[in-house]
């Protein structure tokens, strides 16, 4: 027999968001299986490794960089939580350079990922 709890309504402190919302995009199949990989690998949370990403990508358009575009093909759901305001900048982006937002997103990732390779 377990402990019976004080009060069984009740279920423990809810899990721990980080000021971050569930958001879903469309990237590239190969590019998520990665990030999942960088996350399993660094022990971090799949979130973190994009938020990671994310603020790499911002600061290089900061820079003057400017949005590549990446293959749309084999593309699939990517569902994560990001940062609400690094969503709204991403958006920003995607209209200021007239791209799809998940085309951004996706080179967000690929950025990330060549860097990644390129500190190996």
């Amino acid at each position: 027999m377990g402990k019976k709890r004080a009060n069984p309504k009740k279920k423990g402190r809810p899990p721990a968001t980080h000021g971050r919302e569930m958001y879903t995009t469309i990237i590239d199949d190969e590019m998520g299986d990665k990030i999942r990989r960088i996350a399993i690998t660094e022990y971090k949370t799949i979130s973190d490794v994009l938020d990671e990403a994310l603020t790499l990508y911002l600061a290089s358009i900061k820079n003057g960089a400017a949005p590549r575009k990446t293959s749309k093909e084999n593309r699939v759901r990517f569902t994560t939580m990001v940062a609400p305001e690094k969503r709204d900048e991403i958006k920003l982006i995607a209209l200021d350079h007239k791209m799809d937002i998940s085309d951004v997103f996706n080179d967000v990732i690929s950025q990330f990922l060549s860097a990644k390779a390129s500190n190996k």
